[in-house]
């Protein structure tokens, strides 16, 4: 069976997108710009202390990250949401390079799998959560 980090939940992704390859490639795309816009923007909500717009660009980072199955990054980004609620900025901004890395990680192994058929071959394997390494997949029994 072909290995998948463990960051992202397979079977939430088929629930999500099905077998249909133009909705999981658009889903892909807006995933991505929109981890940029709001990386970005947190960033400099952070640098202005902006507690209010933090929070919400955090909540934007774990919500799309939730949409496509990226169990990692979608746990940092309520951390991310929890650190700006509390206006802790040195944490949050501790926290970036992480999220960056998670979000990089996840994109591109969302990217080996950009024909959702591929996805629908594992449907029967366990959902994977936990640090991001690659792993082989286990059929259920």
């Amino acid at each position: 069976m072909p290995s998948v980090p463990a960051c992202l939940s397979v079977n939430h992704l088929l629930e999500t997108v099905g077998e249909d390859a133009e909705f999981f490639s658009e889903l892909l795309g807006l995933f991505k710009s929109e981890f940029v816009k709001n990386y970005r923007l947190l960033e400099q909500d952070c640098n202005g202390k902006d507690t209010k717009d933090a929070e919400l660009h955090a909540h934007s980072i774990k919500s799309s990250a939730a949409n496509v199955g990226a169990v990692r990054l979608q746990v940092l980004g309520k951390s991310l949401q929890e650190y700006a609620a509390a206006g802790n900025f040195d944490q949050l901004l501790a926290m970036m390079p992480a999220v960056k890395a998670s979000y990089e990680e996840a994109a591109a192994a969302l990217q080996q799998w950009i024909d959702p058929s591929e996805l629908a071959a594992q449907d029967d394997c366990l959902i994977l959560h936990g640090a991001c390494s690659t792993v082989t997949l286990t059929p259920t029994a």
